[in-house]
């Protein structure tokens, strides 16, 4: 049973993020079939399609937030040093805390609002609220991975140093330099038969 926790944890967003993704391309590539196969445009598939999308770009953040991945500035981090740079890492994560907080009180709101309104989608007549479920349950994931990342900063991981590092190493200037040789011998060469 344990095992099973940790590999849910490890591997929930990319498990729901497979399978949303799957279905949003079955259900484009049904309405696409039915168009221009069958001439007959399959209305639902496509509303369908951008629900599951939308509920796909938010489990998208949290899987973004777990890796660690979301733009943020690094440099400040890097320059100093790193007791202080982790300090400026767990005040923007606090930040982004708080604002998360905050999304998942007034995204539950709307979201409360909206099963209660016999506001529906236009084709498929499904209660908007239904919809709406995804603003709060984003954040709290996303708030979760924050957390689990703040604790492993904490346990002395090195988890932010993956990103910028790839950017800006000290062999950029010597592949740029063999780039440049590269392109100009071919120049040079295409100059000559010229």
């Amino acid at each position: 049973m344990k095992d099973i926790v940790k590999r849910i944890d490890r591997n929930f967003e990319e498990y729901v993020c497979i399978s949303l993704f799957s279905l949003m391309v079955l259900l484009v590539s049904l309405q696409v079939f039915s168009r221009f196969i069958f001439n007959l445009p399959l209305e639902w598939s496509e509303e369908l399609a951008r629900f599951v999308f939308i509920w796909l770009v938010y489990i998208s953040i949290s899987l973004a937030a777990k890796h660690n991945q979301h733009l943020k500035m690094e440099m400040g981090q890097k320059i100093l040093s790193k007791k202080l740079g982790n300090k400026i890492f767990y005040f923007s994560d606090l930040c982004w805390l708080a604002f998360n907080i905050y999304m998942i009180f007034y995204g539950a709101s709307m979201a409360r609002e909206m099963m209660g309104s016999i506001q529906t989608s236009a084709v498929t007549r499904i209660n908007m609220g239904y919809i709406y479920t995804i603003i709060p349950i984003g954040f709290m994931l996303m708030s979760i991975r924050i957390i689990q990342n703040m604790l492993r900063r904490a346990a002395g991981e090195k988890i932010d140093e993956e990103t910028l590092e790839n950017v800006l190493t000290l062999e950029q200037p010597s592949k740029l330099n063999e780039y440049n040789k590269h392109i100009n011998s071919a120049l040079l060469k295409e100059g000559i038969q010229k």
